[in-house]
């Protein structure tokens, strides 16, 4: 019955792009990240946990502003594993013992799972109680851990402890609740002991907070007792628990002093107070089970204090750091052995260079080195930690991790740097594929024509004799380029194919990059100056390319808000290639000053690409400026100004605008529907249109409604989601679909290029009708209302009449899962067939072939003419074909965003997806046709000629001597 479908998949399976496994790793790349370490809290910063075992080995653990827990292998800075959360289930905080590590999630941190610290195993997963409306932070969320992690203490909420068992999949044992939650009291950490388990909190005051302690008796869950200590304790996070030995404490900053108080189950003890004075914080540098921590004094200096093993609630005094010469930051770590060590980090003004001075305390000994860290690329150190190794005699060995103001995580071992991860690339706000110049053109560009004509010429003799002997050996063995053979990684050029290109990308860290689309590589990195504000990325446009004859060069565009308060508009005008600040004569490398261009916050940017390049900056009072400000600029702006629309998203309304002489004014204005709002536009894809229509079965055409000006439009609402398709110079609403919700949540991705509308959505119960699912729709938008009506919409007038008159085609699939992100591919002249890209949630890329998506296949079983169109007979559900999955063995996490870019070869076009990771690979959709496959036997090739051509070489003379006897003879 359905004999044609199966063969025409395999017709058109014959033209389709598939990897082989030689090509992993080859024509793609995959980089996992996991975001920028949270630092300013000690459940979440980064932290070197050393397992112990026959072989000791560690990991770095963090919580990252990209909802991950996340292990570093310290030795490769790769991710040892990592585990992502759901948006819905925000990590609250980590807590590592031996080699078990508890992360607690969830509203009110409900939410406990235990991991293996190596491997990221689950060990068990348990929800604590349903408490949707709780708080998501760090504060009031604890774990406690038994000995040999038999039980664990956790605190919740802050007023719920509950104890779990370790060793039988986390059953609960029993759970403790304050007696009144609506309380002032807050419980802040957990210290457990064999006698009792301590909650200690605070008790809010009029002005201050109370030191709270509460005793729970670890077998029955009863309490023991609870009291108030007499405090005036101002921050919260100045309470700590101390253990040393046998001794546990409560320390807190008091009006400057060090005071503390030491744990017994009746909790009757006096509070103490130390001989310390002129204390500003108290610094937890991780060695609390240790009973040590750090006191910065009010002039800078560093005290060094530990929990006395015979006294009880006593600290002394182990060292006294110096006065830095600028702030300081402090951490501390284990060796192998267990022994503690103390360091300092601060930016020396004497040497240029970071000072770390690490306090050993078994040796009592400080030793110093300084660390040539690069500000002007990775900005300040905001957090550090250590860990030491004493390989003999009295050398201390030192390895730190610094999480910096970029979000770069790096790993130093003494003054040596071992690796560097660029965790701001997990938060690129914008990006654009630039391509590369060629060797020759890019080498000559610095000089004058007949100099560089001249080094040319003198440096191609001198590799005469290598070009002689490599095309000897192409010629002999056939080793030519391939589509799939690797880039060269010499110097910043494009390869054969145009395969190797420049991704810059703006990030919301305040970098941004330069990456090499070939392996993934930083090629460069520029921070924005940030003392006159907050930079925040919104567009990066391409303003000069290799056609152009210059260097290529980008504009980002980005809003910086200033101290004051006030919001500017600011453009960065660099060199791809290199990174270099066009705007400055002389470029050393330090942070990006920017242009301010408007002195406003900015509504809409765009790029006029004519034949020269400009960005058109609209401001929220509707001015307009343009950048570059030249003439050739300016003319070629004045040329196309008054044919320029486009859209913003106002206040509860779609609004039009063009562009006057001096602002921009309303064309047209559409508002949303009750109940509803706008949430974001769908611009159209751009690129080279080769051609015009479709030839079906019986020779007519369909040619296709190429109107220029499109943008989708995506909104919410009461009612569900819709999906609209708007003329942006008239406001005419040409398609509009409404599409249910999730739970009220519109989930919906759409991509629009040339006629092609494409977006995805759920279809739930609530619909009423049928199988629930994930959905595909594909729309195509066509001249006219029959075959062979041709209106030219691509050169019609913006408000001409024949821009009404079109057709759409439409059909809805089922697809197996959610999807993230959705783009079409571009190619070099656009003869290519676009094959759909698809981000999906469950971290692969899938390439869905243009055949599938084709509106106007039939439902019936396919006739002759149906089949010479190559239309395959529709089926409701999308194959999840593993061959067309572009990310094969890699896990492409929370992709937001899919750019595709094309190469010089019309058959390919280069994937770049990024989120939370990057991924970059090249497809196919058509095949490889202006390449030789690889199968190609090139070397029988050269024989067969080289064979002919040493027979036309024999032959000729005996050609010749009968020719001359016929002539003699005749």
């Amino acid at each position: 019955m359905r004999l044609w479908t199966p063969l025409i998949v395999l017709i058109s399976s014959t033209l389709s792009w598939a990897l082989h496994e030689s090509d992993v790793g080859v024509i793609d790349w995959h980089k996992s990240l996991v975001g920028v370490p949270q630092v300013h809290t000690p459940g979440t910063a980064p932290l070197m946990h050393r397992v112990k075992g026959k072989t000791s080995k560690s990991v770095i653990l963090s919580i990252t502003d990209k909802n991950v827990l996340a292990a570093l292998d310290p030795v490769s800075g790769g991710v040892a594993w990592r585990h992502v959360f759901d948006n819905s289930d925000p990590v609250v905080s980590y807590h590592k013992y031996e080699d078990a590590v508890v992360a607690l999630s969830g509203p009110g941190a409900s939410t406990v799972r235990m991991f293996e610290s190596l491997t990221g195993f689950i060990l068990f997963e348990r929800k604590l109680y349903d408490d949707s409306q709780g708080p998501t932070s760090a504060f009031g969320t604890h774990v406690a851990f038994a000995p040999e992690m038999a039980e664990l203490n956790v605190l919740t909420g802050g007023h719920t402890v509950t104890r779990l068992n370790g060793k039988s999949g986390g059953k609960t044992q029993w759970t403790w609740r304050s007696e009144d939650q609506g309380s002032l009291v807050t419980y802040l950490q957990l210290v457990n002991t064999a006698e009792a388990v301590y909650a200690i909190g605070v008790a809010k005051e009029f002005a201050s907070y109370t030191v709270h302690l509460t005793a729970i008796d670890p077998i029955t869950g009863a309490e023991l007792a609870s009291r108030h200590v007499p405090s005036n304790v101002t921050d919260p996070s100045q309470i700590m628990a101390l253990t040393s030995g046998d001794q546990r404490a409560v320390v807190w900053l008091e009006k400057g002093h060090l005071k503390s108080i030491p744990l017994m189950p009746q909790l009757l003890a006096r509070p103490l107070q130390a001989n310390d004075a002129d204390v500003e914080e108290l610094l937890d540098i991780t060695l609390a089970n240790q009973g040590m921590l750090v006191l910065k004094k009010t002039n800078g200096a560093g005290r060094i204090v530990k929990l006395s093993e015979k006294e009880p609630g006593v600290t002394d005094t182990v060292w006294d750091f110096e006065v830095p010469s600028a702030p300081a930051l402090y951490s501390g770590g284990l060796d192998k052995d267990g022994k503690p060590y103390i360091a300092r980090l601060y930016w020396s003004i004497t040497f240029k260079a970071l000072t770390v001075d690490v306090f050993t305390p078994h040796f009592t000994l400080v030793t110093g080195f300084t660390i040539p860290f690069d500000t002007d690329r990775y900005g300040k150190v905001e957090h550090f930690h250590m860990d030491a190794a004493v390989p003999g005699g009295w050398t201390v060995l030192t390895r730190l991790v610094l999480t910096t103001s970029t979000g770069a995580v790096q790993f130093w071992q003494q003054e040596d740097l071992k690796w560097t991860r660029d965790e701001a690339l997990a938060h690129i706000a914008a990006a654009e594929s630039v391509e590369l110049p060629e060797r020759v053109a890019a080498s000559s560009s610095s000089s004058s024509p007949s100099t560089s004509r001249l080094q040319r010429q003198i440096r191609d003799a001198r590799q005469l004799p290598q070009y002689v002997y490599r095309f000897a050996k192409r010629f002999a063995t056939g080793a030519y380029a391939s589509a799939t053979s690797p880039a060269s990684e010499v110097g910043v050029f494009r390869d054969a194919f145009g395969f190797r290109q420049v991704i810059v990308a703006a990030t919301a860290r305040g970098v941004v990059y330069g990456l090499d689309s070939s392996n993934g590589a930083v090629l460069w990195s520029r921070l924005y100056e940030d003392k006159d504000g907050v930079v925040t990325p919104v567009k990066v446009f391409t303003l000069r390319t290799v056609s152009d004859g210059e260097t290529p060069q980008v504009v980002v565009v980005a809003q910086r808000k200033t101290p004051q308060g006030q919001t500017h508009t600011v453009l960065y005008h660099l060199d791809a290639l290199t990174g270099k600040d066009m705007r400055r004569k002389f470029d050393k490398g330090e942070p990006l000053l920017g242009f301010v261009a408007v002195k406003k916050p900015l509504a809409d940017a765009f790029l006029l690409d004519a034949e020269t390049r400009v960005v058109v900056l609209v401001d929220e009072s509707l001015d307009y400026t343009i950048f570059p400000e030249t003439k050739a600029a300016e003319a070629s702006f004045a040329t196309y100004a008054s044919s320029l629309f486009f859209p913003l998203l106002e206040s509860g309304r779609l609004s039009g605008y063009a562009l006057g002489s001096e602002s921009a004014y309303p064309a047209w204005s559409i508002p949303a529907a009750p109940g509803d709002r706008i949430d974001a536009l769908v611009p159209l894809s751009r690129g080279p249109i080769a051609s015009l229509g479709k030839v079906v079965a019986d020779r007519k055409t369909l040619y296709k409604y190429l109107n220029p000006r499109l943008v989708g439009v995506l909104t919410s609402g009461a009612l569900g989601c819709g999906v609209s398709v708007v003329d942006a110079a008239k406001g005419t609403v040409l398609y509009h679909a409404r599409v249910p919700a999730v739970r009220g949540v519109c989930d919906v991705h759409a991509s629009l290029s040339e006629h092609w509308l494409v977006y995805s959505y759920y279809e739930g119960e609530a619909t009423g009708g049928g199988v629930t699912g994930h959905r595909v729709a594909t729309v195509e938008f066509y001249e006219g209302h029959a075959p062979d009506e041709k209106t030219g919409s691509a050169e019609l007038s913006a408000f001409d009449l024949g821009l009404l008159n079109y057709t759409t085609y439409e059909q809805t699939y089922a697809y197996p899962q959610p999807i993230t992100a959705l783009a079409t591919t571009r190619t070099k002249h656009g003869i290519t067939m676009k094959d759909l890209i698809v981000a999906r949630a469950d971290g692969k890329i899938h390439s869905l072939q243009r055949r599938l998506l084709d509106p106007r296949r039939p439902k019936h079983k396919p006739t002759a003419q149906d089949a010479e169109e190559l239309l395959i007979q529709y089926e409701p559900i999308l194959p999840d074909d593993p061959k067309r999955i572009l990310s094969h063995k890699y896990e492409i996490t929370n992709t937001a965003k899919i750019i595709t870019s094309p190469a010089l070869l019309e058959s390919t076009s280069l994937v770049y997806a990024y989120g939370l990771d990057m991924f970059l690979t090249r497809v196919s959709p058509s095949g490889t046709f202006d390449v030789l496959s690889e199968g190609f036997n090139k070397i029988q090739l050269v024989l067969t000629i080289s064979a002919l051509a040493i027979g036309l070489v024999v032959t000729r003379p005996m050609v010749r001597r009968k020719k001359l006897r016929e002539r003699w003879y005749s």
